[in-house]
């Protein structure tokens, strides 16, 4: 079954002139750009927090969300590649209109939700951390945190089991083109399945928005609340200290990124919503134009919000910033 554009306009829906247009500024452009320096930014994420060791909890979930954002950014990459009208129109036996979608668009949903739920997951960590400071070590270790992400890992993996059971690449005749090529093709009676598997990845994404939006608020509460009865109760500069220290660097970094995904995720939670309430908006429907261009922004925004993580962890953490140089030997260079 090939993707049709539509032959007969909805009132809803927009002109492949429009949504070529999106998806070129958004996709081409912006996101290729993103994509790149974020990719190189998150393989020095994943370096640094190596080189800092993996004995902490933070230090591992960050790690596994640099690794989820790493190949997010890697697939939306190749998502752009293969929308590029020079590859588009290309010699190539593929049809990447339809190839795109199997090699690169289901599998960059699944590592965005891996990064939402890693996200819930800090966050969730952090709040256990001000809430329960004397039993924090024995709620929260680094073997609790390697089976909670795995389990994250491996349920969003499998989410994908649908989507391949019912699609497939082979070779098919495009009568546009005149030609056979290789495309995506879609098995008798899918439709049904497609349903279902479309409603899990929203909900999955939806729910995992709203989750990143509480937990950002509870950690702020309970971060101000904390320091407030300190700075009331405690005397001296220890806890000032302290407060500003890593302890209260970690906590400040979780709340900017839980900010961060709020902002730079609403736009696709929006979309996911409109998903699950028309069943034309999807990448096969009527108003498949519009499916097109409005996810074309929310990629953008997601490509933002999994490239920004270094410079977040450079500005504000000086230990990453100690790990970055001594990883890279930049004071001995700079020295000489």
């Amino acid at each position: 079954m090939a993707l049709r554009h539509n032959e007969t306009l909805s009132p809803w829906d927009i002109s492949d002139e429009t949504r070529e247009l999106f998806q070129l500024i958004n996709g081409i452009y912006l996101a290729t750009i993103i994509s790149i320096l974020g990719i190189f930014g998150n393989m020095i994420n994943i370096l640094v927090f190596h080189r800092q060791g993996l004995r902490s909890p933070i230090n591992i979930s960050f790690m596994m969300l640099a690794l989820s954002d790493l190949c997010s950014l890697l697939t939306l990459l190749w998502y752009n590649i293969c929308g590029n009208s020079s590859v588009i129109h290309s010699d190539s036996v593929f049809f990447f209109p339809e190839v795109k979608h199997l090699t690169a668009g289901f599998p960059h949903g699944c590592f965005s939700r891996i990064s939402a739920w890693v996200t819930v997951f800090i966050l969730t960590e952090r709040c256990v951390c001000l809430a329960f400071p004397l039993k924090v070590k024995n709620i929260v270790t680094p073997k609790r945190t390697v089976i909670m992400i795995g389990v994250v890992y491996l349920v969003m993996i499998k989410s994908l089991v649908p989507i391949y059971y019912t699609k497939y690449l082979d070779w098919k005749w495009y009568p546009e083109l005149n030609e056979s090529r290789i495309g995506m093709v879609m098995l008798e009676g899918s439709q049904q399945l497609d349903g279902v598997s479309s409603s899990l990845y929203s909900s999955y994404m939806i729910s995992a928005f709203l989750a990143v939006t509480a937990m950002t608020f509870l950690l702020l509460l309970l971060y101000k609340s904390q320091t407030q009865w300190r700075l009331d109760n405690v005397k001296g500069t220890k806890f000032k200290e302290k407060m500003a220290g890593r302890d209260g660097t970690i906590v400040k970094i979780v709340l900017v990124e839980g900010f961060l995904f709020t902002v730079t995720y609403s736009a696709s939670a929006l979309v996911l919503l409109i998903n699950i309430l028309e069943p034309e908006f999807s990448y096969i429907g009527r108003l498949s134009n519009l499916y097109f261009a409005t996810f074309s922004v929310s990629f953008l925004l997601d490509d933002i919000n999994s490239s920004l993580h270094t410079v977040l962890y450079f500005k504000m953490s000086s230990n990453f910033r100690a790990a970055f140089f001594d990883l890279f030997d930049i004071r001995r260079v700079l020295k000489n």
